[in-house]
């Protein structure tokens, strides 16, 4: 795995599976792993865009001993975990947060981001918080909710509602900006007052909305949609970061995970 273009570590094989499969280089400072791509939102639960493909799960040992690796030849990189939904709800918090507590005890340095469902409860944040993760993202992808009923009929079962109660759940453990979620821009009925309407309402708690455009996937139930339009997506992330910069002003922003990455989305390149 090359990440900087100059160091570079060779990862072997683990239980017959590649570990280019589940581990790679998301940018120049951060290493993505998702260990768990059986979705359980399966069939007609599952979301319209997700290509997410049925592969192995991995146990939170075999990912530590993955990590460990890619992190013993660069303890200045940090770990982003993600995935499907780990069998339900419940116990998708539990996966989770073993997986980052072992990761968080052998390399208590490294920042720790997560992106996955928000939990049901309170608890499950606060159990996310004490596994060690330093910064949270819970994708809300589509604003307008009975479109969201449409297109994540299994995800769309955690409400709007309780997307924003977690929001502000999570800025209260994590802090302000080191919660985020990813909203789609280009998908039909998606629509940009409905977008900067969600955007505004989340930097109001502190959350950092991150805009990325729809690109039809192999496998996903939307494969034959159009993809965004670029004109239409700048212009949208431009008001977006305007949005960012009114509320987040001279406040420290999330150095960790997708908030800080900006490889798929262009506020961080505009702001």
């Amino acid at each position: 795995i090359s990440v900087t273009g100059v160091q570079t570590c060779a990862l072997p094989i683990f239980d017959n599976f590649f570990v280019s499969d589940y581990l790679r280089p998301h940018s120049n400072k951060c290493i993505s792993i998702w260990p768990n791509q059986n979705c359980c939102l399966e069939n007609h639960q599952r979301c319209a865009f997700c290509s997410l493909q049925k592969a192995g799960i991995l146990s939170p040992t075999t990912v530590m001993k993955i990590v460990s690796k890619a992190l013993e030849s660069d303890e200045t990189l940090e770990v982003h975990l993600g995935g499907g939904v780990h069998k339900n709800f419940k116990k998708n918090v539990d996966y989770y947060s073993d997986i980052a507590r072992k990761i968080h005890i052998r390399f208590p340095t490294v920042p720790l981001s997560l992106e996955t469902i928000p939990p049901l409860t309170k608890e499950g944040l606060i159990q996310y918080k004490n596994s060690g993760i330093s910064s949270l993202l819970m994708n809300l992808e589509i604003t307008d909710e009975k479109l969201r009923r449409k297109l994540c009929l299994g995800k769309s079962a955690i409400s709007r509602s309780r997307y924003f109660e977690a929001f502000q759940e999570g800025v209260e453990l994590f802090g302000k900006w080191m919660v985020g979620s990813v909203i789609i821009w280009g998908i039909q009925g998606q629509t940009e007052k409905h977008v900067l309407d969600c955007v505004k309402e989340m930097c109001s708690i502190g959350v950092c909305p991150i805009i990325m455009p729809f690109h039809p996937l192999e496998g996903c139930a939307m494969c034959d949609a159009p993809a965004t339009d670029v004109k239409t997506f700048i212009e949208v992330s431009r008001k977006v970061s305007e949005i960012r910069q009114n509320n987040q002003k001279n406040e420290a922003i999330c150095k960790s995970g997708c908030i800080s990455c900006g490889a798929c989305s262009l506020e961080k390149n505009i702001l």
